[in-house]
């Protein structure tokens, strides 16, 4: 007997690696009510990269500036890995820079900045998903 998922649809796994604890807790709780969605959060760079390895997350939200190791770093770390390096990595900043070049990309990567609207968040992890 072969069993199968038919019909059944698992939840999209979202890591949100950021220190502002505040912030993490009031988008996790966002983030779940709104969609089909198991969100993950770390508070500590240094955190992300063993967790992503753990969990194997469908999409990443990546903090720039934290004190312990830079999203940046954290985000060299999850490229090198064969396993991660094609999951979608989300920068978030309250540093804004525009380029006319790229208006949302930050070393090549999407990027929001902080603040953004919780209706904006969906919006763009909608967008940067892969397919089921």
């Amino acid at each position: 007997m072969m069993l199968h998922n038919a019909g059944i649809r698992m939840p999209k796994k979202i890591l949100m690696i950021d220190d502002e604890t505040e912030y993490t807790s009031i988008t996790k709780i966002y983030l779940e009510d709104a969609g089909d969605y198991e969100v993950h959060v770390v508070n500590r760079g240094s955190e992300g990269y063993p967790v992503a390895q753990k969990i194997h997350p469908d999409i990443i939200l990546l903090d720039i500036s934290m004190p312990d190791i830079s999203g940046y770093d954290v985000a060299k770390q999850l490229q090198a890995d064969p396993e991660l390096s094609s999951t979608p990595i989300i920068f978030f900043t309250g540093f804004y820079q525009e380029t006319e070049e790229s208006a949302a990309l930050m070393q090549g990567r999407p990027y929001l900045t902080k603040p953004t609207s919780g209706e904006n968040l969906l919006a763009f992890i909608e967008k940067h998903l892969p397919p089921s």
